[in-house]
C-alpha cells in the first residue's frame, strides 16, 4: 500500500471476470520468508481449510437445538458468529487523554470540561465486546450485558469475565456507577448488568453447583 514498498501494511488487488452464475476461489497465506513452505498450496492446503470448516460446524452444532430447521441454524450460526467477530482490544486512558499526547500541541483547554473528564480514574485497557466492531467500535455497558446472555452459550468464561471487568474499581466511578459508553461514562442504564449475571450464574451450572465466587464478583456491578 504505501508506494516506497515499505512499511506494515499491505494490500493484494487482482483484476478479475467473473462470469453470470459463476464464482472465483482465490487462495492466499501469509508465511514469513524464513518460514515460507516450499509448496504453499496443494494437498495440505485445502485438508486443513476441510478441518477448520468441520471443526466450526461442529462447534456451531453442538450450541444449537437439534430440532431446528436447517435455516433457522444458519441465523443462530451467524447471530454467534457475529458476538465472536465483534470482540475488539479498547485502550482508553481519560487521564492520558486530558492530558494530550507529549509529542503533539496540547488539547483545548475546553476538554477538561468536557466529556468523561470526572473519570480520572477509568483505565481500558481490554478486550470487550463491542455493540459494533466496525460502526460501534467502543463498548457499552447496557448493550454488553444483553450480549453476554447468548455469549454464556459460545464462550461462558468470556461472559462471565466480561461482566466482572465492567465492575473492577478501574473501570466504575467511585460512586459505584458502571461506565455507560464512551460519549459519557456518566450517563444512566439500567441495571441489567446484574440481571445478566444471575441469569449467566443459573445458565451456566445445575442447582447446588453453581458459580458463587462469578456471582459475589459481578454483584459490585449493581451499583
Amino acid at each position: 500500500m504505501n508506494p516506497a514498498g515499505f512499511g506494515t501494511k499491505v494490500g493484494a488487488h487482482y483484476r478479475l471476470d467473473v462470469p453470470a452464475r459463476s464464482s472465483v476461489i482465490l487462495r492466499a497465506r501469509l508465511a514469513s520468508v524464513d518460514e515460507a513452505p516450499r509448496k504453499p498450496f496443494g494437498p495440505d492446503f485445502e485438508r486443513i481449510f476441510d478441518e477448520r470448516i468441520r471443526e466450526a460446524d461442529a462447534f456451531y452444532a453442538g450450541r444449537a437445538p437439534a430440532t431446528l430447521a436447517t435455516s433457522e441454524l444458519q441465523v443462530v450460526r451467524q447471530g454467534y458468529a457475529g458476538l465472536l467477530w465483534s470482540k475488539q482490544y479498547y485502550h482508553y486512558v481519560v487521564r492520558d487523554w486530558l492530558d494530550g499526547d507529549p509529542a503533539q500541541p496540547p488539547p483545548p483547554p475546553a476538554r477538561r470540561e468536557g466529556r468523561n473528564h470526572d473519570w480520572l480514574h477509568l483505565y481500558n485497557r481490554d478486550v470487550i465486546s463491542m455493540p459494533d466492531k466496525w460502526e460501534y467500535p467502543w463498548y457499552a455497558a447496557w448493550d454488553l450485558a444483553f450480549h453476554m446472555i447468548p455469549f454464556a452459550n459460545v464462550d461462558p468464561h468470556f461472559a462471565k469475565e466480561q461482566l466482572v471487568l465492567m465492575s473492577r474499581e478501574w473501570y466504575t466511578h467511585p460512586n459505584g456507577q458502571t461506565p455507560a459508553y464512551e460519549w459519557a461514562f456518566g450517563d444512566v442504564n439500567p441495571p441489567v448488568s446484574a440481571w445478566a449475571a444471575w441469569r449467566i450464574y443459573k445458565m451456566t451450572g445445575q442447582r447446588g453447583a453453581r458459580d458463587r465466587l462469578f456471582l459475589s464478583a459481578s454483584s459490585r456491578s449493581t451499583c
